[in-house]
């Protein structure tokens, strides 16, 4: 079913489902057969006090293939992983292999991306420049994942002011180190709530000051909101976090930068985020980013309304609108919406090209609109020396046609056998 059509009707289960993975088939649909996940590898200091790799990897329900279990009447999945820390001649550093299962009571608890299995796991190695290859095998469709990335593995106990990675926990620890529970997933990007960013500095003589600084801004602007830590040091080590309210955190690629300062001497940390979905945006730029890929679902009346309206009219009709499709009105999210701009993210992840976001491009509409293929084939056209794409669905079948008319990776649709 088409997303304009769902959304008139308003029935979660259709959309959840769509192209080709009802209830009978699995998540079989994985673009060209690989398993997406998340992977996160920071710098901590353990709870143990050693300087450590700290690799957690994030697998959605949505990205695994799961099957009835006959004798419980649940949903199976289950996967195989291996990490490898490489160095830079290519020698292995660390190798870990590991099998992990789940199982869930009800079909749609395979779909959800907010439901994810978590992988983590500590490495050892000397300072220096590595990569980190993640592969991820579904035990059911043996489609694969990978996922590499150069990584650098410090020595926080070394000599002199260190501070850590930085982490994104769901909650405020309420201990020396986190639970790993608690971590943010690498694949979220859609905020409701305080996040909270943890560090950690070493070297600090117990007594001395300590001032920390952390700054949330986009990469183009300067920081939208600081925060601040001014405190006596206790120990060697200090544990700290800072609270980020949804409201700092607009659309688009965030910038986390924390400066720790000890005794003069200044130690710097930073990570970058991308946010697309918080809280109704406060900003009239992230209003506008949250706004624009609307016009791939309102009918021209509802568009031209919301487009002249103001900033605060622009936030009544989007509330309006997403509340009359809200497929669960008792539950405090709306599963429709967050759905819609998932899609918008992977469309925009997939199929950017140049200065031109993913939603806008033709395969981004046609995945926003009718969700992951059942079948992508990619063809070379050996005469023009240019390349196709062909989505199919199955259920209802229809098919679209891309082709890579400039050589250059930007995709058109030329031809489809059911409208967009």
């Amino acid at each position: 079913m088409q997303l304009k059509s769902f959304l008139g009707l308003g029935l979660l289960v259709a959309l959840l489902g769509c192209a080709g993975n009802g209830p009978n088939r699995f998540n079989r649909a994985l673009q060209n057969g690989v398993v997406r996940f998340g992977v996160q590898a920071v710098n901590v200091i353990d709870a143990d006090q050693r300087s450590r790799l700290w690799v957690i990897v994030d697998v959605p329900h949505r990205s695994l293939q799961f099957e009835r279990q006959q004798n419980t009447k649940k949903f199976g999945a289950k996967f195989e992983i291996t990490l490898a820390l490489r160095d830079e001649r290519g020698q292995a550093i660390e190798l870990v292999d590991a099998t992990r299962s789940l199982e869930v009571d009800t079909y749609e608890a395979t779909q959800p991306e907010s439901l994810y299995v978590r992988f983590a796991q500590f490495l050892d190695a000397p300072p220096g420049k590595y990569n980190l290859e993640t592969t991820l095998t579904d035990g059911v469709s043996r489609g694969q994942g990978f996922y590499n990335t150069m990584i650098e593995a410090r020595d926080l106990l070394a000599p002199g002011l260190s501070v850590s990675d930085i982490i994104l926990l769901d909650q405020a620890p309420n201990q020396a180190f986190p639970s790993e529970e608690h971590i943010v997933p690498a694949f979220r990007q859609r905020f409701n709530s305080t996040i909270y960013a943890f560090a950690q500095a070493r070297n600090v003589t117990a007594g001395q000051r300590l001032r920390a600084h952390l700054k949330v801004g986009s990469l183009e602007e300067a920081a939208v909101s600081k925060a601040t830590l001014d405190t006596l040091a206790s120990a060697e080590t200090v544990n700290f976090f800072f609270p980020i309210p949804p409201a700092q955190l607009a659309l688009g690629r965030l910038q986390l930068k924390l400066e720790v300062i000890s005794n003069d001497v200044t130690a710097r940390s930073e990570r970058s985020l991308w946010v697309r979905w918080a809280q109704r945006p406060t900003s009239q730029r992230a209003l506008n980013d949250y706004i624009e890929p609307m016009r791939l679902i309102m009918n021209s009346k509802e568009w031209k309304e919301l487009k002249k309206a103001s900033p605060e009219e622009q936030r009544r009709v989007l509330t309006e609108f997403w509340s009359r499709r809200n497929p669960a009105p008792e539950v405090a999210s709306n599963l429709l919406e967050e759905e819609f701009y998932w899609r918008v993210s992977e469309a925009n992840s997939r199929f950017s090209w140049g200065k031109g976001e993913g939603w806008e491009s033709d395969r981004g509409r046609v995945y926003i609109i009718h969700g992951t293929p059942d079948n992508i084939a990619r063809r070379y056209d050996q005469r023009y020396g240019r390349s196709l794409e062909v989505w199919r669905y199955e259920s209802p079948v229809r098919e679209f046609v891309f082709y890579d008319e400039h050589g250059d990776g930007r995709y058109v649709l030329i031809r489809q056998t059911h409208p967009i």
